[in-house]
């Protein structure tokens, strides 16, 4: 048995649930359930249950199917682990939440699940103020969708910009994460990516562009000693947010928590970094300074640009596609 035997099961489930044959797909997880273990023998156990529950509704049994949603439901609950098989598990466990009790609309109920689970993929993190929609974000997406590519674009300004923190910007990345993953960050996201791929094997490879090493202090250093105090004292700091096109809120734990993190983590996996000559926001030579102690498995490229790298995008798009071919196939 491989790990594509059980992607292969996993799917033939999917495919079954989305068009209506829940008991099949049910035979499909169970099989996956008894070759698995930990945390993912767990959740084969609750699409198995999710399966049970779409066939006593397809039977009229109203009560079974709540009873075994609410099984379902209690065993997704156990999970700690923020992804599992690609899968979004807080977020599973939320919808099945707002379906609860079931009131008898077969879409919500099926909508609970992808058509398809992926074992690689890309994950792209956006920078401070920014978000999914984004100019380089929406390129990254069209492209590696066109090139048949599965990629998540969260969104880390959710469920409120005001209270971002890299803790919980970090926690939300781990939810979008692929078994195989290559991360992709720009700015904020890009420094958020080099601290992950230290903890996380699934990262096999990262592409950083102008990646904020020192969050902290980049933040304070922009505002200027007199305004930094002024956040420090007040508690809260009103931003330009370029995705949000207004004004917005920011809390200072944004920077006590970002001080909590290494200010130039260690580049471990293979790394693709992408810089500007004019970079107002993350001075070259931080960048330089991040890659010295660094091996041959990274490799900095210095373009004459802004720190918005939106005239550069096709050197990480090229870069993402040649590590990706090596790493995560």
């Amino acid at each position: 048995m491989t790990r594509s035997d059980i992607y292969r099961h996993l799917n033939e489930g999917l495919r079954l649930w989305h068009v209506d044959q829940p008991f099949p797909a049910h035979e499909a997880w169970e099989w996956v359930w008894h070759r698995t273990t930990a945390e993912e023998k767990v959740l084969a156990q609750a699409l198995v249950q999710l399966a049970a529950a779409w066939t006593k509704y397809l039977r009229g049994e109203a009560v079974g199917t709540n009873m075994n949603l609410s099984k379902a439901r209690a065993r997704i609950a156990t999970l700690n682990a923020p992804s599992l098989f690609g899968l979004n598990v807080p977020d599973l466990r939320q919808r099945i939440d707002r379906l609860l009790p079931f009131g008898g609309d077969d879409q919500p109920l099926k909508a609970l699940l992808p058509t398809r689970l992926t074992e690689a993929g890309f994950l792209y993190l956006h920078g401070f103020s920014s978000g999914p929609s984004s100019v380089k974000a929406k390129q990254f997406q069209n492209a590696m969708e066109a090139a048949g590519w599965s990629i998540h674009v969260p969104d880390l300004n959710h469920p409120q910009f005001e209270d971002l923190t890299l803790t919980r910007a970090i926690r939300q990345a781990q939810q979008y994460m692929f078994d195989r993953t290559l991360i992709i960050g720009s700015s904020m996201g890009g420094y958020m990516a080099s601290i992950m791929a230290n903890h996380d094997p699934r990262i096999r490879a990262q592409v950083l562009m102008a990646p904020a090493f020192g969050l902290a202090q980049r933040l304070l250093t922009s505002l200027g000693e007199e305004q930094a105090k002024l956040w420090q004292r007040e508690g809260v700091l009103i931003v330009d947010h370029y995705a949000y096109a207004k004004k917005t809120p920011i809390r200072y734990t944004l920077v006590e928590d970002a001080q909590r993190y290494p200010e130039q983590p260690e580049l471990k996996v293979p790394t693709y970094i992408l810089a500007g000559t004019r970079d107002d926001i993350v001075p070259l030579d931080v960048i330089e300074k991040a890659t010295y102690r660094s091996g041959s498995h990274v490799q900095l490229d210095i373009v004459d640009d802004d720190h918005s790298l939106v005239n550069s995008i096709n050197r990480a798009l090229i870069a993402a596609r040649s590590l990706a071919d090596r790493y995560i196939i």
